[in-house]
């Protein structure tokens, strides 16, 4: 997943990829949406655990890849039975070091020292957008953002978690 949030793409397919370049690199995904059941290149959505790739036409009438995102950011993060992405950060740690009784999410801090860490700048900023339930974006040059907030009624004293990691291009896609 670091090399995702570094380069914005996974295996070479970032932003901007035909359905052709993603299945020629990722191989076919779990699952999709439409097609009866039945694996079609022109499914709008594929997964591949719980990483999701969105397709969409462009203006000019291509097809292309629009956006990677992920919502299943509580732990355990499910793998994907044919793309092996590291979930770095993203990744449960082992029983033993996690407080009993803690949610199984990544906290924000842990989010921003690992960046730190690796060496990946970024930008921190308030979200605008209303009627979203997250109140930080960690913002990346790679085109990746992290969305900060709280689980609200579940646990008021858990503080900022990761809510959700997406890749996409400036002001693209429903929502931006």
């Amino acid at each position: 997943m670091l090399d995702v949030m570094r380069s914005g793409s996974i295996a070479g397919v970032g932003v901007g990829a035909s359905r052709r370049e993603a299945a020629a690199r990722l191989g076919e995904p779990d699952a999709w949406n439409g097609g009866g059941g039945v694996w079609s290149r022109r499914a709008n959505l594929w997964m591949y655990g719980d990483l999701e790739l969105h397709f969409g036409v462009e203006a000019n009438g291509r097809s292309a890849l629009w956006m990677i995102w992920c919502d299943y950011i509580p732990m355990p993060m499910r793998p994907s039975a044919r793309l092996r992405v590291d979930p770095w950060v993203l990744r449960e740690p082992p029983e033993h070091q996690r407080p009993q009784g803690e949610p199984r999410s990544v906290p924000s801090s842990r989010l921003l020292t690992a960046l730190h860490d690796a060496g990946v700048p970024y930008d921190l900023i308030q979200n605008s957008r209303p009627y979203t339930d997250h109140r930080l974006e960690v913002v990346l040059a790679s085109g990746g953002r992290f969305g900060i907030g709280s689980r609200g009624d579940d646990d008021p004293d858990q503080g900022d978690i990761v809510l959700f990691l997406q890749v996409a291009a400036p002001h693209s896609g429903p929502g931006r």
